[in-house]
């Protein structure tokens, strides 16, 4: 005879309900014989007239922001794009007449971002703000 005995669920009773990360970004980029062009310059700033609705949506400030880099590189030249700041990266190589993509995790604070094997590309200005929309209601993420 089998007697069957009814299982509580499974799993934790509780779960801690942690704010979701802060969404990513995305950067493009375009290399030319006299300047790295960037757009947008600034992120993670959040207007001030929203920046109350923007806090009640779980808001983080201040944790690294990752950012998506696409480089489109306008010269013959192969090149290495140079982050410096308060976090250092290097990207991998982006082939002359080429494009390339590459996360960096950058926290708070102003950047220059250039073409390392470009000297004639005038560096261009990238300031990440202190302000981190919640990724809660992003469709696609895990």
């Amino acid at each position: 005879m089998v007697i069957g005995v009814p299982l509580a669920g499974c799993g934790a009773k509780e779960h801690a309900n942690d704010p979701r990360p802060a969404s990513s970004t995305q950067i493009t980029m375009g290399i030319s014989s006299k300047k790295v062009g960037l757009s947008p310059t600034r992120v993670g700033v959040i207007p001030p007239g929203r920046l109350r609705q923007a806090r009640q949506q779980g808001v983080k400030q201040n944790t690294p922001l990752l950012v998506w880099i696409t480089v489109a590189n306008l010269t013959n030249t192969d090149s290495h794009i140079e982050i410096d700041g308060p976090k250092q990266a290097t990207s991998p190589l982006v082939v002359g007449n080429g494009t390339a993509s590459f996360k960096a995790f950058l926290p708070t604070g102003d950047y220059l971002i250039s073409a390392a094997d470009i000297p004639g590309a005038i560096a261009a200005r990238l300031n990440i703000g202190p302000d981190r929309t919640s990724s809660d209601n992003v469709l696609g993420l895990p």
